[in-house]
């Protein structure tokens, strides 16, 4: 639908922005079906470096977050007389964010699990990093630092698209026992304490006893 688009749009436009890494698989694809009047917009700053032009079209990378092509687009309205936005961030992209940034303030912790070669992924781990620094990027459970979630009262796992239910639930599985693990060592430690604090009062009946 987008390489439509922007063929369609070379001839009624002086400039087509492409807001998006210009080294990723979608991005040199919009490119080419762009042709010679595309450049690729990577942040604000490439945006306000970009020169005044009458009638231009912003479209973009559909893993991308949504602040950035925001202000990307508010950008090239100053700087055009015309300019459309062809809104190609899918809607589930954008929920997803949207829902990982809400937990991420609610969070001690945050687990992100998918590829890490995954721009879509890599996009969640670093909304959730930015709120909440305790969060880990994963791709399997065997990966879990857990020493990180001691004392944590809230923990929330954040899934990638392509991260496989099995993958999720292994982690699922993991941070249970690791909770009943950090429960029961919590437990012993108080019964030691109570211990220590019974023959201490035994000790002190005894020698006031004498």
């Amino acid at each position: 639908r987008i390489h439509k688009r922007v063929e369609q749009a070379r001839n009624h436009y002086e400039r087509i922005v492409i807001v998006g890494r210009a080294d990723h698989p979608e991005v040199q694809g919009i490119y080419g079906w762009a042709g010679e009047k595309a450049c690729v917009v990577p942040d604000v700053k490439a945006a306000e470096a970009l020169p005044w032009t009458e009638k231009v079209l912003v479209v973009a990378q559909t893993t991308i977050k949504r602040e950035l092509l925001d202000s990307v687009y508010a950008i090239v309205k100053e700087k055009s007389a015309e300019a459309e936005l062809f809104d190609s961030i899918c809607e589930t992209t954008y929920l997803r964010q949207k829902e990982t940034r809400e937990l991420a303030e609610q969070s001690d912790a945050v687990i992100v699990i998918g590829d890490k070669n995954s721009s879509n992924t890599a996009k969640l781990y670093e909304i959730a990093k930015k709120i909440c620094k305790n969060t880990q990027y994963i791709e399997s459970a065997d990966e879990l630092i857990l020493e990180k979630f001691f004392r944590c009262d809230i923990i929330s796992i954040v899934a990638g698209a392509s991260a496989p239910d099995w993958i999720i639930r292994e982690v699922r599985t993991r941070m249970n026992e690791n909770e009943n693990t950090l429960v029961n060592g919590e437990e012993a430690a108080a019964k030691v304490q109570e211990s220590e604090n019974v023959a201490t009062a035994v000790e002190e009946v005894e020698q006031n006893s004498v």
